[in-house]
């Protein structure tokens, strides 16, 4: 019995998602069928044709001319031209198993902000047998924006890292023996000796965030180095002259 009901349950579904062609009786199902096919090969062959035929005109007059041409004298609106012309360009070249789908379909394809990878996918899906609907066009295309959102925040990141102070291009020799020169002017020996010890481990020299801890390190010690008042008895400590 619930074996029964989830079938029925999944039936359904998949006629919510369609036309119920079993509400029908069978000839008159196979003749809607047939009928559908063929208006929508009607349908995509007119527009593709539609946009080669606005792509010529176009080449003829400028842009302007072209959109109060089309208004006037074809009688649609611009938008709708441009997403005829952007069809029959797209198509043009394109895979034959392009050919057999919806104008719908092509037209979320073709769009510019549908990706590649999206197009290749339906392509694959398409030589696999699968069925191609509006929805899962519209899941590739969110899923594509999706992963691409994630990259652009991924490369921010990994930007800003490269783009902080510790991590820019390796310091000059001047400047890493200027760090030394003023270390071993404001330290005991012993204390030279520790940090030369310390800097000077392979371990930490291997460690990927050891620039943000020298960082930390530093503004533990010294405050803020642009706030003259922060810091300010460390420093004065590190600049007194050692007995």
């Amino acid at each position: 019995m619930r074996q029964r009901q989830r079938e029925a349950a999944a039936i359904g579904t998949i006629k919510a998602h369609g036309f119920d062609y079993d509400e029908l009786e069978p000839a008159v199902a196979n003749f809607l069928r047939g009928q559908a096919q063929r208006i929508r090969h009607a349908i995509r062959k007119s527009i593709l044709q539609l946009g080669k035929d606005l792509i010529e005109a176009k080449r003829h007059v400028e842009y302007g001319a072209f959109v109060r041409w089309v208004e006037h004298e074809v009688g649609i609106p611009p938008r709708t031209a441009q997403g005829y012309m952007r069809i029959a360009q797209w198509a043009e070249g394109r895979a034959t198993e392009f050919s057999n789908l919806p104008v719908s379909i092509l037209y979320l394809l073709s769009a510019q902000t549908t990706s590649l990878e999206v197009v290749n996918n339906v392509l694959a899906a398409l030589r696999r047998g699968e069925t191609i609907t509006v929805a899962t066009v519209r899941d590739q295309i969110c899923c594509a924006r999706a992963a691409s959102s994630r990259r652009e925040e991924n490369r921010g990141i990994a930007g800003y890292r490269m783009s902080s102070p510790l991590e820019q291009p390796e310091a000059t020799s001047d400047e890493l023996q200027e760090v030394a020169d003023i270390l071993a002017r404001c330290l005991p020996l012993s204390e030279r000796s520790r940090i030369y010890n310390i800097m000077a481990d392979p371990t930490l020299l291997s460690d990927a965030q050891l620039g943000n801890r020298i960082r930390k390190a530093f503004q533990a010690a010294l405050g803020d180095p642009t706030n003259s008042q922060c810091g300010s008895s460390a420093t004065k400590h590190l600049n007194q002259p050692v007995a």
